[in-house]
């Protein structure tokens, strides 16, 4: 109890120890607090003594509030009027309308040779105008992402939509210098037809992954 009351009256952060609550079937107390603020709280004795409670919530509310406030108002109102990044998260539009912006304006991203790097330029002046030509993603929304029609144009209206990996593979710039410069192999060494659909991104081939993960799962069957 001489603990108790030591702690008693004191102040921790924004709290004042009111009074001590002896918790039912656990050892130790929860301490009834004062905020600064006027709002009365509970809250774990050790929590208030290690300092990990400071107040009823209204201090990390204050500066929540600090932190959006240096976010520049443009950039807040932006966010409030398309409702795609709302509370830090972004949709999956909105980040493939700020990858696509990047890939063509920052020299630092590592794909840039491909895009800005060749002269492939952003032409959408807001989020909102890439959304009104694109629309939002189709389901599954991970498979999809922006595709140029046209592979040497620009991000523009009516030369961007959405695309899977696969459809996208077909309009690659080095899946068409592979054909036009290389012998190209048309099976592979099982003798499965080698196009677009059944190549893996490592070169490998789809079909015989398939059939292998089959044969595995007989083998189990029987063992």
């Amino acid at each position: 109890m001489a603990g108790i009351k030591l702690i008693s009256g004191r102040l921790f952060g924004r709290l004042i120890a009111v009074a001590p609550i002896r918790r039912a079937k656990e050892r130790g107390y929860n301490w009834f607090c004062l905020c600064s603020c006027g709002t009365f709280v509970t809250v774990l004795g050790s929590n208030l003594l290690r300092g990990r409670t400071k107040s009823c919530g209204c201090l990390n509310r204050e500066k929540a509030s600090q932190s959006i406030k240096r976010i520049p108002l443009s950039k807040r109102m932006s966010s409030l009027s398309h409702g795609h990044t709302k509370g830090g998260h972004r949709t999956p539009e909105y980040s493939s309308y700020a990858g696509a912006k990047k890939r063509c304006n920052n020299s630092n991203t590592p794909n840039y040779a491909d895009y800005g790097g060749r002269g492939i330029k952003f032409l959408f002046k807001s989020f909102e105008e890439g959304y009104a030509e694109l629309g939002e993603r189709p389901e599954p929304k991970y498979l999809f992402s922006v595709n140029r029609i046209n592979n040497d144009g620009n991000y523009e209206a009516g030369n961007v939509e959405w695309a899977t990996n696969e459809e996208q593979l077909k309009n690659r710039r080095s899946w068409d210098r592979h054909k036009k410069h290389t012998k190209v192999k048309t099976c592979c060494k099982y003798g499965h037809p080698r196009t677009p659909e059944t190549v893996g991104k490592q070169g490998g081939c789809k079909t015989c992954a398939v059939e292998q993960q089959q044969k595995r799962r007989m083998r189990r069957v029987y063992e």
